[in-house]
Order: structure tokens, then C-alpha cells, then sequence
């Protein structure tokens, strides 16, 4: 229930219906308060334009991807194993149909990962991840993902798949289960930089320990701004950092997100 109520939620995380919503409330006002009606419309235009700016989408999105200090490379040598959330394949409709692997926009996530396997072979990598569509269809995320490591000829026992979870608080619950960690374990957790905040949260919370973190996927430069006007960059930002900051509410509600100590 948790999982649809939050897909259901995620629609008004998406601002190109923002506009939308603002006219059919300028709409609903126009018949009892005509000068706030008037109002309400100006902002349904206004509010396309301002969505636009590289400006805007970067101060909203950077709190997000700044929020988490990066592992160093001493803490990365000294992890006892790697996480790998999923979320950064592609459709597993067209996978299937087409008996080939697809990767989405967070594929940053398994090339760092891999990385740091081929580097330290040794550690045990834990990709985690069904699917997060509403409705799953196709390839689940790990046999689009053994795919992938079939094209790069990479076999090892020690990458692992948890294949079950379908949000990112399932994610930490599920993995935690099945890597079993024990204390005093280090594990380092690789994500999106704007999801980061959210899922480090979600794995305190299902219970892991001594966590060490490795943002990437980034969509916004650490300091300074651009002034550029661009509606589809700016909309894929805004629609990010909006889920976020609504799913770290909800998971703060709901228990399912533990703020660092």
C-alpha cells in the first residue's frame, strides 16, 4: 500500500503539471473571487518561465546533492562490501522485447560500482533493486543488470543481487537481510547525489551501521550558478528534487528515515 500511496504522491512531484494544476484552480476561483482567479492564472504562465532557469532548478536541487560528505579513498579501501541501489537501468518492457540490456539516466551508479570492484575484488557487491514502476513489467532490474555484466564479460561470486526490493527503504530492509552485516562492519553505499540523503537515512533506519557514502550521478556543480534558460534541464532537476524532498518528508513520517546521530 505504502509503495502505490507513494506513486500516486509522486505525481505532483513532477512540475511540468504544476502550471496545469495552478489553471484549474485559477479556473475553480473565477467563479467567486475573479481578481484571485486573475492572480492564480498569471502565475500558471509566469511559473513555466521561472521553472526554466537553470538558476532556479540549481538552488533547489544542490542542498540535495551537497548534503552528503563523499567516502575518501582511505574508507573506500577499508569497506568490508559495496551497495549498489538500483534505479539506473532502463524500461524492462523494451529489454525483454528486444533481448537487450537498457540503462537509464542514474547508470553512474553501477559504472562507479564496478569500478570499485575491479579495484577491490575482494569486497562483496550488493546490487539491490526489482523495479520501481507501478506496474512491473519486462526484465526485473537484476536480469537487466546480468545483462549488462554479461556484455562486459564480468563473472564474480562476489557481486550479488537482491531482487525484491521496489523502494528505496526496501532497499536497506531487504539487503540488510540478506548480507546479513555484522558489527563493526564498514559498508559503503553508492547512490544519485540527490537521492543520497534520503536513502542514507532509510538504510539507518533498517537498521545499518557505520556507513560510509559515495554520491554520484550529480546534476548540478558544487558552487556558482548558470543563468542559462533551459526548459527540459532544468524540468529533469526540479523533478528530482522534488521527489526527494517529499519522499524524505514521508519517510520521516512514516519512521522509515533516521537522521544521522
Amino acid at each position: 500500500m505504502f509503495f502505490i500511496l507513494s506513486k500516486l504522491v509522486g505525481i505532483l512531484t513532477q512540475p511540468i503539471l504544476h502550471p496545469l494544476l495552478l489553471a484549474i484552480l485559477g479556473w475553480a476561483l473565477s467563479f467567486w473571487r475573479q481578481k484571485a482567479a486573475r492572480y492564480v492564472f498569471i502565475a500558471a504562465f509566469i511559473l513555466p518561465l521561472i521553472y526554466s532557469l537553470n538558476t532556479v532548478s540549481t538552488f533547489i536541487m544542490r542542498p540535495l546533492e551537497n548534503a552528503i560528505q563523499p567516502a575518501s579513498m582511505a574508507e573506500i579501501k577499508a569497506a568490508d562490501g559495496v551497495i549498489i541501489l538500483g534505479g539506473f537501468t532502463g524500461s524492462g518492457s523494451v529489454a525483454e522485447s528486444r533481448s537487450s540490456f537498457t540503462l537509464g539516466e542514474a547508470s553512474e551508479r553501477l559504472i562507479l560500482g564496478l569500478s570499485i570492484h575491479k579495484e577491490y575484488p575482494e569486497k562483496d557487491v550488493w546490487i539491490t533493486g526489482f523495479s520501481g514502476s507501478l506496474v512491473a513489467s519486462g526484465w526485473s532490474e537484476a536480469e537487466n543488470t546480468k545483462a549488462i555484466l554479461d556484455a562486459l564479460n564480468i563473472i564474480s561470486d562476489r557481486i550479488k543481487f537482491e531482487d525484491k526490493a521496489r523502494n528505496t527503504y526496501q532497499n536497506a530492509l531487504y539487503t540488510f537481510e540478506a548480507a546479513n552485516p555484522t558489527a563493526g562492519q564498514n559498508w559503503l553505499l553508492i547512490t544519485s547525489a540527490a537521492h543520497m540523503p534520503r536513502a542514507a537515512g532509510a538504510f539507518r533506519a533498517a537498521g545499518w551501521q557505520n556507513m560510509m557514502y559515495l554520491p554520484t550521478d550529480f546534476q548540478t556543480t558544487k558552487t556558482g550558478y548558470s543563468w542559462g534558460f533551459n526548459p527540459q534541464g532544468s524540468f529533469a532537476r526540479l523533478r528530482s528534487a522534488f521527489h526527494e524532498y517529499i519522499g524524505l518528508v514521508v519517510y520521516w513520517m512514516t519512521g522509515r528515515y533516521t537522521p544521522e546521530s
